[in-house]
């Protein structure tokens, strides 16, 4: 059965709850107004005197490490949906932050623990000095957050200088993490509220225990079909024949078989089916440089999605944003799921997308192959989007909402 996810009017009811709590915030019941009370609270990170904070109505947004660009990429679909004059910040602790600037929004950069040679505590001291620096910076109103586990500091800030703290929750996680999760299902502990993005692959409501509001959105992805480019373009800009047929290969580390015959594989069935036929497989931003057949194209671009319809299918891993870009904006695919990611549950949603015909999901080389031929004749799924992917124009929405009431007391 499909996940039936938030539709359309999830977001009327989602804006209509919040204008509720716009007038009880009015009346004072709200934790946002108990946080402001705490502003005399002394947290360390050198910070040793209360701040007179005034918020300055804009957004900041944080991110987690990753393993690639995808909370990068949650937050800026949703930063770049803002009101224009909302001036949001990327704060991203993921080295890939270099790929994604130019993109209208400002990305900083700080080094996750693992980039650093520091121990917890010191890593956790440095990162709460610099973000109580940044926030007499910049004054955000309101913080988001993406990742699975809210670093201390930036609690510990938020709640110091009675910043609305909301966290984006990419669902789908593995049940053992789940289980073992203090933070996502006592989540008051943490933030004041929690966006789950919808996944065409995992259907799941998410027990982020009592005091805090849940909200659940349609997919997020920053590129939509309006910023498709065509296939012309897209060709061109990558320095594509247009009269040959591409076929897109982003396979990370981890997946259910071993990652270089998978591309092995991927190759050979691609090459087998014409000389019309070129593979192109995708750089990892964070991976080192490596020896790659001759006979595979390797193109880095971001973002990516954006140059899908240089592509007639994709061989790709089921990370959340794959999966919703590649059903969202029509690029047939072929999923091999990384079982070696430490919270996401590719395995989990590569089936079910495949269950509903909206992908082809392999588990072996052979498959891959037999997968591959399929697709290239004509018999492959159709990945057509049951709804819209616009969950981060509904969170943008959510955002400015808070900045209203928060603007109004």
């Amino acid at each position: 059965m499909m996940p039936q996810l938030a539709g359309r009017g999830a977001l009327t009811r989602t804006v209509r709850s919040a204008r509720a709590r716009t007038r009880r915030w009015a009346g004072g019941i709200t934790p946002l107004v108990e946080f402001r009370r705490r502003q005399r609270v002394r947290v360390g990170y050198g910070q040793t005197e209360p701040l007179d904070y005034r918020p300055s109505g804009s957004v900041l947004f944080i991110t987690s490490n990753g393993a690639g660009l995808g909370h990068i990429s949650r937050m800026l679909a949703v930063a770049t949906r803002l009101p224009s004059d909302r001036d949001p910040v990327i704060l991203t602790l993921s080295k890939a932050y270099t790929q994604v600037q130019g993109l209208g929004v400002e990305v900083r950069y700080f080094p996750s623990a693992a980039a650093t040679d520091g121990d917890a505590d010191s890593w956790n001291h440095g990162f709460g000095r610099h973000l109580f620096e940044l926030m007499k910076e910049l004054r955000p109103s309101v913080v988001m957050f993406d990742g699975t586990w809210i670093y201390q500091p930036v609690t510990d800030v938020c709640r110091t200088l009675g910043i609305h703290l909301v966290w984006m929750q990419r669902g789908c996680w593995r049940p053992e993490v789940d289980r073992n999760s203090p933070q996502r299902h006592l989540a008051a502990r943490v933030c004041d509220e929690v966006v789950v993005p919808g996944d065409y692959g995992c259907r799941e409501m998410v027990d982020v225990g009592p005091g805090v509001p849940v909200h659940y959105v349609n997919p997020v992805t920053l590129t939509g079909p309006e910023d498709l480019l065509s296939r012309e373009e897209a060709c061109a800009d990558l320095g594509f024949d247009s009269s040959r047929r591409y076929v897109l290969i982003s396979l990370g580390g981890g997946i259910l078989f071993d990652g270089e015959k998978a591309v092995a594989a991927a190759l050979e069935a691609v090459l087998s089916l014409g000389p019309e036929w070129v593979p192109v497989m995708t750089r990892n931003p964070l991976a080192e440089e490596a020896a790659v057949d001759e006979r595979l194209q390797v193109m880095s671009a971001y973002p990516l999605a954006r140059y899908y319809r240089a592509f007639e299918f994709a061989v790709t891993a089921a990370g959340y944003n794959s999966v919703q870009e590649a059903i969202a904006l029509d690029l047939p695919s072929i999923l091999l799921p990384n079982d070696r990611t430490v919270t996401d549950d590719q395995v989990r949603r590569a089936l079910s997308v495949d269950e509903e015909g909206l992908a082809r999901t392999v588990r072996s080389a052979e498959g891959l192959r037999e997968a591959i031929t399929a697709q290239a004749a004509g018999d492959g799924r159709a990945a057509e989007a049951p709804l819209p992917a616009d969950g981060g124009a509904q969170a943008a929405e959510l955002l400015a909402d808070r900045l209203r009431a928060i603007a109004a007391m």
